[in-house]
């Protein structure tokens, strides 16, 4: 039984479904598209290391011998292998045999370079170090095999440069995968130029969703008129950036009667949030662009001048741009009238031109430039240009805009076209949308915008949260980018919010702007310091404390002392133990056991210096201090100048110029109502009489 479900397995293989065989093409192609590339990769370097060495002996960096009577070139050689880099072709020179007379300066001299170039057709540069050699380095020609023949939209997405704006779009790839991506302010308007099955449908999907991906539909709407009516644009049908920001049209609708019998009609606006597919409304849709153009720039004054400076002082209330796509604009105007015709060129005219500023933006898609479709008041008008394969040269020079004959030249690959604006044209191969990843992007679309007009803010109040709970309110970019980037949130979206939400002080009434609520609590973002920090989110109130006038101080009491030393035991001991002296060096030590310090000690005798203090009864005074000598405590009844005298020693008796009773001597007063002190004489009863014992005096 073994045995024949085997042998049944080899005569009837399993039947691939209709997935696994898409899968098994795309890998028979990718596999014969890296045998294509190999080949051609050795092509073109075998065609470098012949073509260096003859460019050298050109310019005579070269010798030539003689040998059996004939002329031999000895040319500087290549030393094998060639590499092949990602990006360049690397071609050691072996500098070990340089021809007699040739030196390292000669290879590399700027006009070697130069010449090396022009006979390669492209920029060859040097890398030489003695250790690593000398190396020429030359960059991968673009051709067939270099620029891929299909490149997936979410390669592409990986591929923008996380420091893009919100606004920037790719067009596709060029060689060696290099990514070319736009800003929407910028290139404003774009004309899309090829036949069916070129990739105009596949390339407008992949702008649409990159934008509404980035923008919220308060910022960002699109207008997208699909005259084909097949299932292209199906997957788009649901995004929530479809529609004007203000009506088209008014309809009115019956509602009922009124008491007097009369009709009674609503009146609703038409915002056109759908796929259109109505001539006419296509017609009231440029009609309605026209006249939001000039309602526009008439809010718009000598300051701000155009959508970007109004947004940037309106956050709350932004314009927002409007994309108006037309994928085939010649199936309208095939089926107008001509008078018709000439007033929806003018119109496309005008927005063409007036339409940047304002922020009113358009794609228009067709399959062959001519002037009766658009004439050259819009082509003119209109740089940024993606043309597919054109079946003439000429055919290609007016639909390039430039004479050029490039789009003629491309090779038959789907998506593959040329890319012109106003820096120049490039070969691009267009990003490729799967139809089951266009179901998915507008579900990630739906899912990060839908939720209330303020699903911007959201985001904005989410990454805020975030940095008070994990970076101390810091909103370092680079760190909120990393964490962040996870969710679908690109670097430009960090760095917008920051932008949005940083701190402004209204110039009328001084109040910080905007204000935003986080948990319940008012919260404002600050500016960086330069070198000290980044960004950050603190709360209002700490703001408004940071911001307040600075108050004096005001006057503390004095704080209790933690000792129970007072000023008057002190003043005892000084008296008892020190013969007087306020000594603080003794007292200190007298007294520290009781937690009284030294500088309380200086502070009392500083504060009763002059002052009487009141003892056992009787009345001290604090002298001040002189020189080393420290204060000292004195009766005031007895100052040191009233002190009485000592007995004499010089022979005149004990009662020599002194009194018996000198304490209780009576105040003299002298003729002149002076005191004795201010009088000049002595009264003559003040004398002692002197003894004399020769009765000489």
């Amino acid at each position: 039984m073994n045995f024949a479900r085997k042998l049944a397995k080899k005569i009837m293989p399993h039947k691939l479904s209709s997935a696994e065989k898409i899968a098994k093409i795309r890998a028979k192609v990718e596999e014969g598209d890296e045998k294509g590339l190999r080949r051609q990769q050795i092509t073109e370097a075998t065609f470098y290391a012949q073509m260096i060495p003859n460019a050298l002996a050109r310019l005579k960096i070269a010798t030539i011998t003689k040998h059996k009577n004939k002329l031999q070139i000895n040319k500087v050689r290549v030393r094998p292998p060639i590499l092949i880099h990602e990006d360049y072709y690397m071609l050691e020179i072996n500098t070990t045999r340089l021809p007699y007379g040739i030196r390292i300066e000669n290879l590399k001299d700027p006009e070697v370079l130069t010449t090396l170039s022009a006979a390669c057709r492209i920029e060859v540069e040097v890398k030489f170090n003695p250790v690593e050699g000398f190396w020429y380095l030359i960059p991968r020609r673009g051709g067939l095999g270099i620029i891929p023949r299909i490149i997936d939209y979410e390669d592409v997405i990986e591929m923008i440069p996380a420091s893009c704006d919100i606004w920037a779009f790719p067009i596709g790839v060029t060689e060696n995968k290099r990514l070319i991506w736009i800003d929407l302010r910028k290139t404003p308007h774009m004309l899309l130029i090829g036949s069916t099955g070129a990739g105009k449908t596949v390339f407008l999907k992949s702008l649409i969703y990159t934008l509404a991906m980035n923008c919220s539909p308060k910022r960002l709407r699109f207008v997208i008129c699909d005259f084909k009516r097949g299932p292209d644009f199906k997957a788009l049908a649901e995004l929530p950036h479809l529609g004007t920001p203000l009506p088209v049209r008014y309809d009115k609708t019956v509602t009922g009667l009124t008491e007097t019998g009369e009709l009674e009609h609503e009146r609703t606006g038409d915002y056109m949030d759908r796929i259109l597919t109505d001539l006419g409304e296509i017609v009231e849709v440029l009609q309605w662009a026209r006249k939001e153009i000039d309602r526009r720039n008439a809010m718009f004054d000598q300051d701000i001048t155009d959508i970007d400076r109004w947004n940037a002082k309106h956050r709350k209330a932004p314009l927002p741009h409007v994309v108006i796509i037309v994928d085939e604009i010649g199936v309208i105007m095939n089926r107008l009238a001509v008078k018709e015709q000439s007033i929806l060129t003018e119109q496309l005219a005008d927005i063409a031109m007036l339409g940047r500023s304002a922020g009113i933006h358009l794609t228009l898609g067709l399959q062959k430039l001519v002037k009766k479709i658009l004439d050259g008041s819009i082509s003119d008008n209109i740089e940024a240009r993606i043309v597919g394969l054109c079946a003439s040269g000429p055919q290609s020079a007016m639909a390039m805009g430039n004479g050029s004959w490039s789009a003629a030249r491309l090779p038959k690959i789907k998506g593959r076209a040329m890319w012109r604006d106003v820096d120049g044209e490039l070969e691009v191969q267009l990003p490729w949308v799967d139809p089951k990843v266009a179901i998915q992007l507008t579900e990630q679309v739906i899912n990060k915008w839908v939720g209330g007009q303020d699903s911007e803010d959201k985001l904005a109040m989410e990454v805020f949260k975030w940095c008070l709970e994990e970076q101390n309110g810091d909103y370092n970019t680079d760190r909120v980018y990393q964490h962040w980037r996870t969710m679908s949130v690109n670097r430009a979206q960090i760095q917008s919010i920051r932008d949005d939400y940083l701190l402004k002080v209204n110039e009328e009434n001084g109040e910080p702007e905007p204000i935003f609520r986080i948990d319940g609590v008012d919260h404002v973002m600050v500016p960086h310091i330069p070198g000290v920090r980044p960004a950050r989110v603190i709360t209002k109130a700490k703001y408004d404390q940071a911001n307040q006038p600075e108050e004096p101080p005001a006057e503390l009491p004095p704080p209790a002392p933690k000792h129970d030393v007072t000023p008057e035991e002190l003043f005892a001991y000084s008296l008892e133990q020190l013969n007087g002296n306020f000594a603080y060096k003794k007292l200190h030590a007298a007294f520290q056991e009781r937690g009284i310090p030294r500088a309380e000690i200086e502070k009392i005798g500083k504060d009763y210096e002059g002052q009487e203090i009141q003892l056992n009864g009787k009345t001290y005074l604090l002298e001040p201090s002189s020189g080393t000598k420290p204060r000292r405590l004195v009766a005031c009844g007895l100052l040191p100048n009233d002190q009485p005298p000592k007995a004499a020693k010089n022979g005149f008796g004990d009662n020599a110029r002194t009194l018996e009773n000198w304490p209780d001597m009576p105040k003299i007063i002298s003729d002149d109502d002076q005191t004795a002190e201010e009088s000049d004489e002595i009264p003559d009863w003040l004398m002692p009489e002197l003894q004399f014992d020769g009765g000489n005096q």
